[in-house]
């Protein structure tokens, strides 16, 4: 497969995820997610990691050590805690000198290691959400909470309020209408909230894919580029 037959496939590829998680959106509006969400985020998410894996494959093509007698090694995209263990990956997979030979590509996939980004962890979350990616798929645990909203439509001073046990509120307050001015006692009422986060790194499921989405494409797109140089 020619590299600009892969970009263009790979473009596809994100755009199909994109709109599934467009629609999982639009569902997630109208509270808690159907059955098929676990298999929707599951397949979004083995298929980035799957993109990043082509995108080694790439590498490895260009740039590795192998002999033509030998056994092609396992390419697969890494995902390291230490430097060392990194250099170490890269040379097992038979690209030991890609620092010298492109520096570029190599600072691309640096880049995106735990030991050398650690204000994002979209790479170690994608990697611990699809380690059992042939056996299972990403579990999402969902559940509802009860929030307290008061003073709709009122002004005023709320001195003390006590949520009791059997879920009756009590407040001292001193609160007028907004509109009126009348005096009355506090409005209050509760809002039932939906919540649904992925079981392994309580992350909302919707959010996080968009955010990996967006990552996978632009580490693939930087080494394409790095690679064509």
């Amino acid at each position: 497969m020619s590299n600009d037959r892969l970009i263009k496939g790979v473009r596809a590829e994100i755009a199909s995820h994109r709109l599934t998680m467009n629609q999982l959106k639009a569902d997630a509006s109208g509270g808690l997610l159907d059955d098929g969400t676990e298999v929707a985020v599951s397949q979004v998410l083995v298929g980035c990691r799957h993109i990043l894996d082509r995108a080694m494959n790439v590498v490895w093509a260009s740039y590795n050590t192998n002999k033509p007698t030998k056994q092609k090694a396992d390419v697969y995209f890494p995902c390291r805690d230490t430097a060392e263990k990194f250099t170490d990956h890269l040379s097992r997979a038979e690209r030991g000198n890609l620092q010298k030979d492109n520096p570029d590509l190599f600072e691309v996939i640096q880049s995106c290691q735990p030991f050398s980004n650690t204000v994002e962890s979209w790479l170690v979350d994608l990697f611990t959400l699809t380690q059992d990616k042939h056996e299972a798929y990403v579990e999402i645990a969902g559940s509802a909470s009860r929030d307290l909203r008061i003073g709709g439509g009122q002004m005023g001073t709320i001195k003390k309020i006590v949520i009791m046990p059997d879920g009756s509120v009590h407040a001292d307050a001193e609160m007028i209408d907004a509109k009126t001015g009348r005096s009355e006692p506090l409005k209050f009422d509760f809002i039932v909230r939906f919540n649904q986060v992925l079981r392994k790194t309580g992350q909302d499921p919707v959010g996080y894919c968009g955010q990996c989405i967006n990552r996978v494409e632009y580490v693939f797109d930087r080494i394409m580029k790095a690679v064509s140089l």
